[in-house]
């Protein structure tokens, strides 16, 4: 009788190696999410992926610039939904007055929703490129070390031809 062999269970990573770091972070800046990134199995949990983002500061950098890699494809993805119009439209063959034109609400307001949800994203991922928030800098060159003139006059006792 011959002997079975047993598949040997292959086991997750558990420390981000070189290699295994320009994998994740190229998938992640192609747009792949940790969630979805973490289902194959060659790569580690997503618990796994947390805690090296806590205990390693260099895999947390090149994390920080996968996703603002990442947020260009939103904005490319953007660019596509909205110049894409194949499905805004629907040719109404009932009509009384024959076929006619009109536009598909329902596909339209999805389309807005998609660019809204990349559009925040975005945003958040590269907050410095894709935010809302406008920093302003003022600089005062003003030299205030001098002392502040105050005069007071008591208008009280005018009389309304102007002496006041």
């Amino acid at each position: 009788m011959a002997s079975k062999t047993i598949p040997k269970k292959s086991r997750r990573p558990t420390i981000p190696t070189k290699a295994l770091r320009v994998r994740i972070f190229n998938k992640i800046a192609d747009g792949v999410s940790v969630r979805k990134l973490c289902e194959d199995k060659r790569l580690p949990t997503r618990d796994m992926f947390y805690k090296w983002l806590r205990e390693y500061p260099d895999f947390a950098e090149e994390y920080r610039m996968a996703t603002e890699l990442r947020a260009d494809v939103l904005v490319d993805e953007m660019m596509d939904i909205a110049d894409d119009d194949s499905l805004d439209i629907i040719i109404d063959t009932e009509a009384d007055e024959g076929a006619r034109v009109k536009a598909d609400q329902i596909k339209v307001a999805r389309a807005k929703v998609k660019i809204d949800t990349r559009k925040w994203v975005a945003a958040r991922m590269a907050p410095r490129k894709y935010g809302n928030n406008v920093k302003v800098e003022a600089e005062n060159k003003h030299d205030h070390s001098g002392g502040i003139d105050i005069r007071i006059v008591d208008y009280s006792e005018a009389e309304l031809n102007g002496d006041y």
